[in-house]
């Protein structure tokens, strides 16, 4: 079955190539521009002749106003030249021709210029810019070449013909102008042919070597039994509880606070100055505080009452001179 199809399906395929239409060619050497020229061709002569076939087709031809397109092209090249402008005028030099050989003027449409483009060549070298320098005809969307010409004129040959022949006569002339109509070529088919005949032995080759190569035999399945596990069972130690005597905190004997000793004060018979040592309590005081700043003033009065304070519990009289805050003994005068 796979042999059928296989052929089955090329059959078609060849089929379908042999009785499809051929697309029509544009002709490369057609209406072709001398470089930076818009008046000038490459070959006069026979771009002559292709104007008055051009020429004799579009007169043969039912055309409204505007329905003639007329497209200019040229070649890319590094110059001074104006690639759009240029190709504009060579498809305006062009429908000027045509006018020349009878076309009216307002069968045409404006002329455009597409400027430098590549679809004849790749305008590396100078024979590939050659076909760029052209001029194109549209007639209804399409591409009037010299081969459209040449099939009009077959028909219109064939339909002015008048044959008077007899009655036998009239069926071979009647299938010779049917020919000449439909544009039959020579037979194709002993050509296509031979080449699905070819192509079937290729097939069957390559059916019948695959045939010999055996095929390998998928690998069967091995077996394999699942492995039985034993639970394993986790015995956890118990932890035994520890046990904890409550610690008996011994009475915390409380010392006797010993007493400073009382600062001693150690005076002459003359008179002591306090300042220093009332400046220093003052100090005492503040850093008592926490170094914070407070009433220096009240620091000052307060240390003046603690120093006071110690030399009268030491049997000495303060006073103050005028200038000093002083301390002496009781029987002690100030000088």
């Amino acid at each position: 079955m796979k042999k059928v199809g296989l052929a089955s399906l090329l059959f078609f395929f060849i089929v379908l190539f042999a009785f499809s239409e051929p697309e029509n060619t544009e002709e490369i050497d057609y209406l072709l521009f001398l470089p930076d020229e818009s008046s000038r061709f490459v070959n006069e002569a026979q771009a002559m002749i292709q104007l008055d076939n051009l020429a004799g087709y579009l007169l043969g031809k039912n055309l409204t106003p505007g329905q003639i397109y007329v497209y200019g092209y040229a070649a890319f090249a590094e110059n001074d030249v104006d690639p759009v402008g240029l190709s504009r005028d060579r498809a305006l030099y062009v429908i000027g021709e045509l006018q020349r050989r009878g076309v009216s003027r307002n069968l045409f449409s404006a002329p455009v210029g597409r400027g430098s483009v590549y679809l004849w060549g790749g305008n590396t070298v100078e024979e590939d810019r050659g076909p760029n320098r052209r001029v194109r005809v549209i007639l209804d969307g399409n591409i009037v070449t010299p081969e459209t010409i040449n099939e009009q004129e077959t028909i219109n040959e064939s339909e002015s013909e008048i044959i008077i022949s007899s009655a036998d006569d009239r069926e071979p002339a009647r299938q010779e102008n049917a020919a000449k109509k439909s544009g039959a070529k020579l037979p194709l088919w002993p050509f296509l042919l031979l080449h699905f005949l070819v192509l079937i032995a290729i097939i069957l080759f390559i059916l019948s070597r695959r045939k010999k190569i055996p095929a390998a035999k998928p690998a069967e399945p091995v077996k394999t039994e699942p492995v039985k596990t034993e639970p394993v069972k986790i015995e956890l130690a118990k932890a035994e509880p520890v046990k904890t005597e409550p610690v008996k905190a011994a009475p915390a004997k409380a010392e006797p606070v010993k007493a400073a000793p009382a600062a001693i004060v150690i005076l002459h018979k003359k008179a002591a100055a306090l300042d220093e040592e009332i400046r220093l309590r003052a100090h005492e005081l503040y850093l008592e505080r926490g170094s914070q700043d407070g009433n220096a003033d009240g620091d000052w009065y307060m240390a003046l009452a603690d120093v006071r304070a110690k030399y009268e519990s030491a049997g000495c009289r303060i006073y103050f001179d005028g200038e000093y805050w002083r301390a002496s003994l009781q029987d002690s005068k100030p000088a």
